[in-house]
């Protein structure tokens, strides 16, 4: 079975992981070690590929990878119904240099020239 996992970005808080979302970009954010909730609104909520980078980090919508010496943005592709690279237009594992991706950041931290 898939995992489904989000996480969000504030400007406030930065990025915060496990959470849920919810209407009107709000969402709740979990704390692990207290089980503490709280109800924020954020600027972003990204959702979790199901896929890792070379060095087992999870990849999330926003998240830009370095690819065969590029950087490149995963996003959601509507249209199709997959996830995809945005300047490359085609399927995140279709990439020649899928084996070797890694997360050099996200576009809400870092964003891209043009993309911000």
């Amino acid at each position: 079975m898939r995992e489904i996992k989000f996480r969000a970005w504030s400007k406030d808080g930065g990025m915060l992981p496990a959470v849920v979302p919810l209407p009107d970009n709000h969402i709740i954010e979990i704390q692990p070690m207290t089980h503490h909730a709280r109800a924020i609104k954020v600027e972003a909520i990204m959702q979790y590929t199901g896929l890792h980078d070379k060095n087992g980090k999870e990849i999330y919508e926003g998240d830009i990878l370095g690819l065969c010496g590029d950087n490149e943005l995963v996003e959601w592709d509507e249209k199709d119904g997959h996830w995809t690279l945005r300047d490359k237009g085609f399927l995140l594992r279709a990439n020649p240099c899928w084996a070797s991706c890694e997360i050099i950041g996200n576009i809400y931290e870092n964003p891209m020239e043009g993309n911000a």
